[in-house]
């Protein structure tokens, strides 16, 4: 009795990640063509200077690692200010 009532919980447990990824996934393929879009925008009205900095950036980050990518939270957390100041 024991044994399938834990056969039983794994197997709804399952289900229930499975299900909540699924819903997850959907709406993130929802949301990519907007994504994109607003990717592209913001691509085009950005200085070339300032991509090549941040190329540069992004390749002394992922060379050294650890608190190097610290440079990612940094201007996350500016941009979540930004956003709710916005709002």
């Amino acid at each position: 009795m024991t044994f399938a009532l834990c056969d039983f919980n794994r197997i709804l447990i399952n289900f229930i990640i499975v299900s909540s990824l699924t819903k997850k996934f959907k709406l993130a393929a929802d949301r990519l063509p907007d994504a994109k879009a607003n990717y592209v925008q913001l691509s085009n009205s950005l200085s070339d200077d300032l991509v090549t900095k941040w190329k540069k950036e992004e390749e002394k980050a992922m060379e050294k690692c650890g608190e190097a990518l610290d440079i990612y939270n940094v201007q996350l957390e500016k941009g979540m200010l930004h956003v709710n100041a916005i709002n």
